[in-house]
């Protein structure tokens, strides 16, 4: 028992980081489109 709530803390953890690295990286990428840096188009193509 205890190593299946081990195992589904250890996945939902993933997963977290998984979905706050995506939103990081859209941020970034609408800054850099902000100032410039590259276009909506390159934006699009990364995400």
């Amino acid at each position: 028992m205890f190593v299946k709530k081990l195992s589904f803390i250890a996945v939902a953890a993933a997963f977290a980081c998984v979905s706050v690295h995506g939103q990081d990286a859209g941020a970034l990428l609408d800054l850099l489109v902000k100032k410039r840096l590259i276009t909506d188009q390159e934006a699009e193509e990364v995400r």
